[in-house]
């Protein structure tokens, strides 16, 4: 499931090898990854539905939101971190 600890420890595995110690070589989007943004990981963009569901309700604007969505940052590069063999050998 997205965001457990398997998944956490998957993710890490993945940076691990791609990014190695150092820049991210390739831009990285994340599907449906907004709370992802200003995460760990050296993802270069997200997306998710938020704005365009959210936007009508009363005391949202749709300006605002996208502009509070786009002010996370994630890292630009990558620390390598341990991955706990364990839980991919449960995968």
């Amino acid at each position: 499931m997205v965001g457990d600890a398997r998944w956490h420890n998957r993710m890490t595995e993945a940076m691990n090898q791609l990014c190695g110690n150092g820049p991210v070589p390739v831009w990285l989007h994340m599907l449906r990854g907004m709370a992802l943004s200003g995460s760990i990981y050296p993802l270069a963009s997200v997306d998710s539905t938020d704005v365009a569901r959210n936007h009508k309700r009363p005391h949202n604007n749709a300006k605002a939101m996208a502009e509070r969505w786009d002010a996370l940052q994630c890292r630009g590069r990558w620390q390598p971190r341990p991955v706990q063999a364990e839980l991919i050998e449960a995968a």
